[in-house]
Protein backbone atom coordinates (compact mmCIF):
# COMPACT_ATOMS: atom_id res chain seq x y z
CA UNK A 1 0.00 0.00 0.00
CA UNK A 2 2.83 2.39 0.94
CA UNK A 3 4.40 1.91 -2.11
CA UNK A 4 1.36 2.45 -4.36
CA UNK A 5 0.98 5.77 -2.85
CA UNK A 6 4.43 6.70 -3.48
CA UNK A 7 4.31 5.85 -7.07
CA UNK A 8 0.87 7.74 -7.50
CA UNK A 9 2.15 10.95 -5.94
CA UNK A 10 5.95 10.54 -7.71
CA UNK A 11 3.58 10.10 -11.11
CA UNK A 12 1.67 12.69 -10.83
CA UNK A 13 4.35 15.58 -10.01
CA UNK A 14 6.34 14.24 -12.62
CA UNK A 15 3.37 14.58 -14.85
CA UNK A 16 2.88 18.18 -13.60
CA UNK A 17 6.67 19.09 -13.93
CA UNK A 18 6.17 17.82 -17.65
CA UNK A 19 3.64 19.42 -18.60
CA UNK A 20 3.98 23.43 -16.80
CA UNK A 21 7.44 23.39 -17.51
CA UNK A 22 8.49 25.88 -20.63
CA UNK A 23 9.42 23.63 -23.37
CA UNK A 24 13.14 24.19 -24.93
CA UNK A 25 11.34 25.28 -28.28
CA UNK A 26 9.35 27.97 -26.92
CA UNK A 27 12.99 29.36 -25.08
CA UNK A 28 14.76 29.57 -29.12
CA UNK A 29 15.22 33.31 -29.43
CA UNK A 30 18.14 35.00 -30.49
CA UNK A 31 18.27 36.70 -26.94
CA UNK A 32 20.59 34.31 -24.90
CA UNK A 33 19.11 35.61 -21.87
CA UNK A 34 15.64 34.19 -22.08
CA UNK A 35 17.22 31.20 -23.21
CA UNK A 36 18.36 30.79 -19.88
CA UNK A 37 15.84 32.22 -17.70
CA UNK A 38 13.55 29.41 -19.46
CA UNK A 39 16.16 26.75 -18.38
CA UNK A 40 16.45 28.07 -14.84
CA UNK A 41 12.84 28.38 -14.88
CA UNK A 42 12.11 24.88 -15.74
CA UNK A 43 15.01 23.92 -13.22
CA UNK A 44 13.06 25.49 -10.39
CA UNK A 45 9.99 23.30 -11.36
CA UNK A 46 11.74 20.43 -11.02
CA UNK A 47 13.23 21.07 -7.73
CA UNK A 48 9.66 22.72 -6.58
CA UNK A 49 7.69 19.04 -7.56
CA UNK A 50 10.61 17.45 -6.03
CA UNK A 51 10.30 19.28 -2.71
CA UNK A 52 6.36 18.87 -3.24
CA UNK A 53 6.82 14.90 -3.18
CA UNK A 54 9.06 14.87 -0.15
CA UNK A 55 6.84 17.19 1.61
CA UNK A 56 3.63 14.77 0.59
CA UNK A 57 5.69 11.64 1.64
CA UNK A 58 6.47 13.34 4.77
CA UNK A 59 2.71 13.76 5.15
CA UNK A 60 1.34 10.65 4.12
CA UNK A 61 3.65 8.99 6.53
CA UNK A 62 2.91 10.35 9.48
CA UNK A 63 -0.87 10.76 8.97
CA UNK A 64 -0.58 6.69 8.73
CA UNK A 65 1.49 5.95 12.09
CA UNK A 66 -1.45 8.53 13.40
CA UNK A 67 -4.43 6.56 11.97
CA UNK A 68 -2.27 3.67 13.15
CA UNK A 69 -1.89 4.30 16.51
CA UNK A 70 -5.15 5.60 17.09
CA UNK A 71 -6.99 2.48 15.83
CA UNK A 72 -4.71 0.60 18.18
CA UNK A 73 -6.14 2.73 21.28
CA UNK A 74 -9.63 2.33 20.00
Amino acid sequence: MKTRVKQILLGSSLAATVFLAPSPASAQTADPLAAVQASVTTIGTILTAASGIAVTALGVRLGIKYVNRVSTKA
